[in-house]
Formats: C-alpha cells, sequence, structure tokens
C-alpha cells in the first residue's frame, strides 16, 4: 500500500504488499503522485487525507522478489517495484494466507481468517458463508465515512461470480456492495484458460500460448504473412515485413488473425470473439457509485487487449477524474502473475529479453521464464 500525504511532497513508505482510458497513457504510480501534488492546497494540507494506492499483485512471493533478497538465479528484472520498496518499509517478519481469497479478505476486513470464515479460494461451489459479507465492516466503507472515494480494478476475489449465481447472493453488484464506489475488473480468481483455437481459426490444442506463431517458431501451423480482424469489424494485413509475429501482433492488439488471408468483407464466420483467451480477452464487470452492475463480454473492443495494460489503465483514467480535494483509494489487483502464462506484449519488457514466439506456453521450464517477464510487464505498468 502507498500512501501519498499530501502535506509532504516526499512518498511514503511502502508499507503493504464505463471509465475506459482514453488519453495518453500514463503509469500507475505517475498518476498517482501527479494527483497528489494537484492536491496541495491549503484546504487539503489541513484536511491531512492522504490519497492511497493499494497494489496486489498475485501468485508471487518473495521468493521471487530479488529486492527481498531472492529470486533464484535469474530473478526477474523489477526497477520500479525495487524503488518504492527502498523507498518505504521491507516486512522480513510478516504472514500471508497461502491462497488469494483469504489474504484479500484479511486486507480488507482486518480479521482473520477464523473471523472472516473465507478459509480458502472463492470457487463456484463455495457457499455464500464463505465469501466476504456485505454485513462485515470494510476499508472501503470506513474511508467513505471520511469523505473518501473507493475504486477497486482487476481481480480481488472477495465472492462467487456468475459461474454459480446460486452461491452468490450479491451477484454482479457485489463489489458495490461491499463498499466500493467504483469497480471494474473480474470476480473469478483469475484469467480463462487459453483458447488454443486462437478465435476459432484452428482445432483445440493448435495454437497452445493462444496466437498464431510464425513459420520460423512453428513451421506447422505458422503464418509469416494474414489478415488482423478487429471486434469492430476493422481488419488490418500483417506480415513478417513489419512485426516478428503477425499473430501475436494481432493479438495484443486484441484482434483475431487468419493466416495466409486477407482482408474480407463481411469476415470470416468461423472466427468467435466471445471465446475469453487467458491475459488477452475475456469478460468485465463494472460497478458504479449508484450501484449498478454491468457486464462487458469479451467480444467488446473495451475489453480486449492484455490485461496488466488495461487494469493500469482502468485505474490510472478513474485516479485522473477525482477532483485535486477529494481523497481516494485506488486499489489495484494485478492478474499477474496468475496462470495461464502467456508471452506479453514485447512492448513491456526490458531490452534484450528472451524471445518466446516459439514457446508452447506448458513447458515447466518455459513457465519459469514466462512469470518472470510477466512480473517484468507488470512492473512497467507500474513505473
Amino acid at each position: 500500500m502507498l500512501s501519498f500525504n499530501k502535506k509532504n511532497k516526499q512518498t511514503p513508505a511502502l508499507v503493504a504488499g464505463p471509465c475506459w482510458a482514453t488519453l495518453p497513457r500514463t503509469s500507475l504510480l505517475a498518476a498517482a503522485i501527479t494527483s497528489a501534488l494537484l492536491g496541495f492546497t491549503a484546504e487539503t494540507m489541513a484536511a491531512d487525507k492522504p490519497n492511497i494506492l493499494f497494489i496486489v499483485m498475485d501468485d508471487i512471493g518473495v521468493d521471487q522478489m530479488k529486492v527481498f533478497g531472492y529470486g533464484g538465479a535469474t530473478p526477474a528484472n523489477t526497477p520500479n517495484i525495487d524503488a518504492i520498496a527502498h523507498a518505504g518499509v521491507r516486512f522480513g517478519n510478516a504472514w500471508t494466507m497461502p491462497t488469494c481469497s483469504p489474504s484479500r479478505a484479511t486486507f480488507f476486513q482486518g480479521r482473520y481468517p477464523f473471523r472472516t470464515h473465507v478459509f480458502n479460494a472463492i470457487v463456484s461451489l463455495d457457499l455464500a458463508n464463505s465469501q466476504v459479507s456485505p454485513f462485515e465492516v470494510t476499508t472501503p466503507k470506513i474511508l467513505k465515512r471520511q469523505g473518501y472515494r473507493n475504486g477497486v480494478f482487476g481481480k480481488m476475489h472477495l465472492s462467487g461470480s456468475n459461474l454459480n449465481p446460486a452461491n452468490n447472493p450479491l451477484g454482479d453488484k457485489v463489489m458495490h456492495d461491499l463498499g466500493w464506489d467504483y469497480f471494474t475488473g473480474y470476480l473469478d480468481g483469475g484469467p480463462y484458460p487459453i483458447d488454443t483455437t486462437a478465435g476459432g481459426v484452428a482445432a483445440t490444442g493448435t495454437y497452445q500460448c493462444g496466437f498464431v506463431a510464425n513459420k520460423t517458431d512453428d513451421p506447422a501451423n505458422g503464418a509469416d504473412t494474414g489478415a488482423c480482424y478487429r471486434a469492430d469489424d476493422s481488419c488490418a494485413g500483417l506480415s513478417t515485413a513489419t512485426v516478428a509475429t503477425p499473430g501475436r501482433a494481432c493479438l495484443e492488439k486484441g484482434g483475431i488473425f487468419v493466416p495466409n488471408q486477407a482482408c474480407q468483407s463481411p469476415r470470416p464466420g468461423n472466427l468467435d470473439f466471445s471465446k475469453q483467451n487467458g491475459y488477452y480477452t475475456g469478460e468485465w464487470t463494472i460497478n458504479t457509485r449508484n450501484g449498478t452492475a454491468q457486464i462487458l463480454p469479451a467480444s467488446s473492443v473495451k475489453t480486449r487487449g492484455y490485461r496488466t495494460i488495461l487494469e493500469t489503465d482502468l485505474a490510472v483514467d478513474w485516479i485522473k477524474k477525482q477532483a485535486a480535494d477529494q481523497p481516494w483509494m485506488t486499489s489495484v489487483g494485478y492478474s499477474a502473475a496468475h496462470t495461464p502464462l502467456q508471452p506479453p506484449p514485447t512492448a513491456l519488457l526490458p531490452a534484450g529479453s528472451k524471445e518466446t514466439g516459439a514457446y508452447n506456453c506448458i513447458d515447466t521450464q518455459q513457465q519459469r521464464v514466462l512469470t518472470n517477464q510477466t512480473i517484468e510487464a507488470m512492473d512497467h505498468e507500474i513505473g
């Protein structure tokens, strides 16, 4: 958790581990710091209500972090996370629960699992009393009494989901009922499995990483040229003359790549934009201050893109929309580095990163590389 104190222009310590972006891209920390600096007025200084940015990384332990003295022989390169840690407080004897939901429930309720009754990662078969209760006092409810606005983005996994509505009595507006003014993210425990048909262009199991590789990396099923269709019915030709892997570049744009074909209208009938594909396409849920809930399907242009980028952009855009004298708490639950692992966009990776175009995304050694790159991509977005 980062607390930006409006009485002091120094960023204090690290103390614990439809609002779609249309503005030029800004990193999460840059947006938070800018918002804090804009709030330096006599009134806000007297009020002493710091903005709070709370970041949760998923399935990443201290054993993977170089800043804690670990990371193995080849730790992820995380200069922005390291800078935050060096500027703040690192806890060397702090313990949490080994699964998603109990830890997150504890964060926002301030109570142990034997009191919250959230004992395990919540799945669709779990009963409602194993989820966070709307009658609990939560952090956003407390802050709201002090005049704060509370936004939450990405994954928080405090309840069930529409996978089993019978065991999710609060339904899609659950995050509002737990105290947040605004939520955009997903209620499930992780991204959906990789779509190995790459949007319906091949048989199941053909593309293990969810995109069409180039011919060099996949001589049997790859392609060096093809048509990239978007959910808005636009299309553009892509080839290795301009990008290393056209199919991957298309996926990063939220599109479906049809190998060895030119664009046509109407688009081919076998393309399936409703398929969720790991980190790149998925259903999103929105909760607003008035209690309304909306589901944006995987076929929406707004939901198609790398999750870490979307989670950052949504949080940044919400922060920018808050008035300079409005204190806020922004909670960002990154999907990274939860499975399934896919190569992140190359633009988010450090120079000289290992090329992963030929990976099958299921080999254990490859997954170690992909985990590091997923963390590095998140570090890029945080900083």
